[in-house]
């Protein structure tokens, strides 16, 4: 079945994010991150995409790399 989500994309302006990417824990596969580079946000999920948080950033978010050995640890390139 297919979900809307898109709200859960919201901007603090109400704009919707411009999602570029999407990441996922290698080793724990309900830990995503999705990116979005115009507008410097990152989304973060850690119960497999039911709930979303999203975090401003200072800096374009173009890489994402997850710490193999810890399920919330990412390098934000």
């Amino acid at each position: 079945t297919f979900s809307d989500i898109s709200e859960e994309f919201k901007l603090e302006d109400g704009q919707l994010a411009t999602l570029a990417r999407f990441y996922y824990h290698p080793m724990s596969n309900c830990h995503y991150v999705f990116t979005d580079t115009v507008h410097r946000y990152i989304f973060t999920s850690t119960d497999c995409g039911r709930t979303f948080v999203g975090h401003k950033l200072e800096i374009i978010p173009e890489l994402i790399e997850f710490d193999k050995n810890q399920d919330k640890v990412f390098l934000i390139h």
